[in-house]
């Protein structure tokens, strides 16, 4: 198991709207990795049998959870219940919203 790592963003696909890089796996289906939304609308939303977290970096924006809606800025924390429908979309006057994300295992 690979216990460090370093974000590689010349490497990233930057053809998608929202570039992702997992980090590392570990045990029993955990693993982290960074995400950055790009997209001024909803994308297709990630859903996920287990629990996810989400911690936000930079840029502003809002996220859907389910049917709820939040306001999205740097130092949010977010935890969604596994099964959770989820996407980000960045306020037109924002960076990408750099998102650190995490899978854990339930």
């Amino acid at each position: 198991m690979k216990l460090y790592t370093y974000l590689d963003r010349l490497n990233m696909d930057k053809t998608k709207v929202n570039p992702s890089a997992k980090f590392l796996d570990g045990l029993n289906g955990s693993c982290s990795g960074i995400c950055f939304y790009n997209s001024l609308k909803y994308e297709v939303p990630g859903c996920h049998d287990d629990q996810e977290g989400f911690y936000v970096i930079e840029g502003s924006g809002t996220v859907l959870m389910g049917d709820t809606e939040a306001e999205v800025r740097p130092d949010m924390a977010i935890l969604l219940p596994p099964r959770t429908k989820h996407s980000f979309k960045r306020n037109p006057d924002s960076v990408p919203i750099k998102v650190f994300w995490f899978h854990a295992a339930i």
